[in-house]
């Protein structure tokens, strides 16, 4: 009895401990890629081609945004552009994106200062400004009176 308990725990624990594995690979974000001056900080590059993981390559240029769905926690990003002097800088990027939030956000000019700063300068979690209008919440009110539609 004692031996049988043992395995039935054994084996639920490595069931959960699969679950907790897959959710890990399996989870996607979608990460922005963005070529927006920083307020106060460094200014868009002119063009810059990005690319994460084995997916395509994208060319942007000032105040371009786009997006990447990736799924895991560890990418490599990819950037190719020209700084200031001239020189084509070509780097490639390790990093890792935490499972709890959805959406992340690179910026770019950023990164490009300091290519070498831990991921924390450059990524970003992406928090939506979205408005909402209270015009389209309320109800249509409905009347009994037909004099009301004139």
């Amino acid at each position: 009895m004692n031996r049988r308990l043992i395995v039935r725990a054994a084996a639920i624990l490595l069931v959960l401990l699969l679950a907790i594995c897959m959710y890990l690979i399996g989870r996607q974000h979608t990460i922005l890629v963005d070529n927006k001056s920083v307020e106060g900080g460094p200014k868009a590059l002119q063009e810059i081609e990005v690319a994460i993981d084995k997916q395509d390559s994208m060319e942007l240029y000032p105040r371009d945004r786009d997006q990447y769905i990736v799924t895991g926690q560890s990418h490599t990003l990819h950037v190719k552009y020209t700084d200031s002097n001239w020189n084509e800088i070509d780097k490639v990027i390790k990093f890792k994106v935490p499972a709890k939030n959805d959406m992340y956000i690179i910026s770019l000019p950023k990164l490009a200062q300091n290519p070498d700063a831990p991921q924390s300068e450059w990524l970003e979690v992406f928090i939506s400004m979205a408005v909402q209008s209270d015009a389209g919440s309320e109800e249509p009110q409905v009347s009994e009176d037909p004099s009301a539609i004139l």
